[in-house]
């Protein structure tokens, strides 16, 4: 799946979402090197960014594919290969707009407005910087992420409404295409934003659970497919 510009938007956020696990276990108790933390800091608050940036570039090709009714359009090889070059280029350079900066006014140490990359952490929590280049950018994200889910639940619902005279058809056989789709929005990060409102521990376990199993999440909604169903019948008829 990876040929096409879906699968690679899907692998592209894997990817990241993996290699910001990495860096966050290297980072982890690594605040008593500075040089290590610093480092770890930076490329964590690049790589999550990245990850929210395929997730949004995910959501809304998606959204433009579904609702422009083209799911079986059959685009040109070489059309294709120059999207997923574009789609790629774009996720990787938006986080550097942010980052980039961030970095020039945390080494220039402004007063009352650095992001703390080497603290307890090793990521950026200097507020209220932090605020402006990580939460801000987050929540925009998730934002258009659940605006472009409730758009594409919206034109599946109506599609299958209007098919309800011609055969059985209801809005509630997609629950599980809506779920499987959810889980790239990043809307369980609306956890760590109630969690900031309530400040309890309690909420705060629920954000770090949720978040943690970002990629098995993604693992199982992409292995509940139909097509990989189909496929491993088949594999098992071929087998036998």
């Amino acid at each position: 799946m990876h040929v096409s510009i879906p699968g690679s938007n899907v692998e592209n956020l894997s990817v990241a979402l993996l290699f910001s696990d990495i860096a966050f276990l290297i980072g982890v108790g690594a605040n008593d090197n500075y040089v290590v933390c610093y480092v770890v800091g930076i490329l964590l608050h690049y790589l999550w960014l990245i990850v929210f940036s395929f997730k949004s570039i995910a959501l809304i090709h998606m959204c433009y594919t579904i609702t422009q009714m083209s799911t079986n359009h059959s685009y040109v090889h070489w059309e294709t290969q120059n999207k997923r070059r574009i789609f790629t280029f774009i996720g990787l350079f938006l986080p550097v707009m942010i980052v980039a900066p961030a970095v020039v006014i945390d080494l220039g140490e402004v007063p009352g407005f650095n992001l703390d990359y080497s603290g307890t952490i090793c990521f950026p929590t200097g507020y209220p910087a932090n605020l402006i280049f990580v939460s801000i950018p987050i929540g925009l994200s998730v934002i258009i992420n659940i605006a472009c889910l409730i758009c594409i639940a919206g034109f599946i619902a109506k599609q299958s409404f209007g098919m309800q005279n011609v055969r059985k058809s209801t809005s509630f056989q997609h629950v599980q295409v809506f779920s499987r789709i959810s889980v790239i929005t990043g809307m369980l990060w609306t956890t760590g934003l109630i969690g900031a409102i309530i400040q309890t521990e309690f909420m705060e376990y629920v954000f770090v659970v949720c978040c943690s199993i970002q990629g098995l999440l993604i693992g199982i909604a992409n292995l509940t497919t139909k097509r990989v169903y189909r496929a491993l019948w088949n594999n098992e008829k071929s087998s036998t």
